[in-house]
């Protein structure tokens, strides 16, 4: 309950600051901003609120790493001993929160927030092309759970997508700073933030043809090559010995469910959205590009190591864009309404099976001490 009562609150105050923002009639001053300070802040609260038993990287790293904090007071010491387990910038952070305080609670709402935030930030800056409200409420159904388990990655998916205007506007020196603040949340972002930059490098304004055959191309060096690209990643030092676990063996066992929550929106997309501006179709091209291949490394992960939708992850947070990028080119305004209640209602039901039903990321029920929700 105390996740409908957040998500619903968080998206109606998204909505209506959206909505005054936008007004014509009447200007609203710095109101509409407080709202969306508000819907940010309802997420942060129950993250941070939230018991050590909800999500399951808090039992792996997360308070091992901040107990440790707390008992060093040297920070180049507390580097040296648990350097190996997680990238400089999250142990930064774990040091000067211990600094403050001795409850890791603290911890996970300023990590909550530095997430949360990043991804607003991000939405904000493509609200000319995107319905804000919409693309938060899919950020909430794909990614608010993924964020009580994968924290060090989630805070680097927030920092790249924060920057992705930039990489759509093809402003890279610009983008610069957001890659190197992932890869210190993250190694792993270093890979995707070099391809995603190749990616959307090869978008030719002309030649479309030879655009997808590139890309069918690395596609199909993903599926049979991934593995050697990561070892050899491994061995010449650019990636840490941890990070073999996203190596994989082929086990032919698709997971029908995610492969579901990525294929559904593309398809109705395939169907519905015709409207196209010449204007917008780099843009066009690239968010298509990161949903396809999104679809095909879950493919993959379900193929091999369950570890690789974790790559998968860094694009759908694109999915962010695209999914109200087109159904706002969606014609007539009924089929626009129609494909998006209906990508939602998908979204909603997913998010039930996952988290409810299966127990994915130990996330539900939520209790918490602090609220006395038990």
């Amino acid at each position: 309950m105390i996740y409908f009562f957040t998500f619903i609150s968080s998206i109606v105050l998204c909505y209506v600051g959206e909505k005054l923002e936008k007004s014509k009639k009447k200007k609203y001053g710095p109101f509409p901003y407080l709202l969306y300070g508000f819907a940010v802040l309802l997420l942060i609260i129950i993250a941070g609120c939230r018991d050590y038993s909800i999500g399951t990287d808090i039992g792996i790293y997360g308070n091992l790493l901040f107990n440790g904090a707390t008992i060093n007071s040297n920070f180049a010491i507390y580097l040296k001993n648990y350097g190996s387990r997680a990238e400089p910038l999250y142990l930064l952070l774990n040091f000067i929160i211990s600094r403050l305080t001795d409850s890791a609670h603290w911890l996970y709402a300023v990590v909550g927030a530095i997430i949360y935030i990043g991804f607003f930030v991000g939405l904000y800056r493509f609200r000319d092309r995107v319905s804000l409200t919409y693309g938060w409420t899919v950020f909430i159904l794909l990614f608010y759970g993924i964020s009580y388990n994968l924290m060090r990655q989630m805070l680097a998916m927030s920092m790249l997508f924060m920057g992705s205007i930039h990489l759509l506007n093809k402003k890279y020196v610009r983008f610069l700073p957001y890659v190197i603040l992932a890869a210190l949340f993250h190694q792993t972002s270093i890979v995707f933030s070099v391809a995603i930059i190749g990616i959307r490098i090869l978008i030719p304004k002309k030649n479309k043809g030879l655009y997808k055959f590139a890309v069918f191309m690395g596609a199909v060096f993903l599926i049979f090559g991934y593995s050697y690209v990561i070892q050899w990643l491994i061995g010449h030092g650019i990636l840490a010995e941890k990070y073999s676990q996203y190596i994989y063996q082929y086990n032919f066992n698709i997971a029908i469910n995610p492969l579901i929550q990525r294929a559904f929106p593309i398809l109705m997309f395939l169907i519905f959205s015709k409207k196209k501006y010449k204007d917008e179709d780099e843009i066009r091209t690239f968010l298509q590009s990161m949903m396809y291949l999104d679809l095909i490394l879950i493919v993959m992960g379900s193929l091999g190591a369950a570890p690789l939708q974790r790559v998968a992850a860094y694009c759908s947070i694109y999915n962010l864009y695209a999914y109200p990028f087109f159904i706002r080119r969606i014609n007539p305004e009924y089929n626009r309404r129609v494909v998006g209640t209906f990508i939602v209602i998908a979204l909603i039901g997913i998010w039930i099976y996952q988290y409810v039903y299966r127990g994915n990321a130990e996330i539900f029920p939520y209790t918490s001490e602090v609220l006395g929700i038990k």
